[in-house]
């Protein structure tokens, strides 16, 4: 039979103990800067007098089209959407 021995078992202890135990002399020498961006939140209303109906005007960078309700939206890249 074998006997068990507990010195392997011992000296990993030992080491583990030992590092994280032991103690860092740790100085900061470097600094970092972080930017925070924060929300901007509008009234309800304000956002709304941002749109306008204006006159038909020709595609100038036509995008995606998609129908939805009886309408045709088409994204002119850049300008706005227009809905026929």
């Amino acid at each position: 039979m074998h006997k068990f021995s507990s010195f392997p078992v011992f000296v990993f202890l030992f080491a583990i103990a030992t590092i994280s135990l032991s103690s860092c002399d740790d100085e900061c020498t470097q600094t970092q800067q972080f930017y925070v961006w924060q929300p901007v939140f509008k009234q309800l209303d304000s956002i709304r007098a941002e749109f306008a109906i204006e006159d038909p005007k020709p595609l100038e960078y036509p995008g995606k089209i998609y129908f939805y309700d009886n309408y045709i939206f088409i994204s002119d890249l850049g300008l706005g959407v227009h809905i026929i």
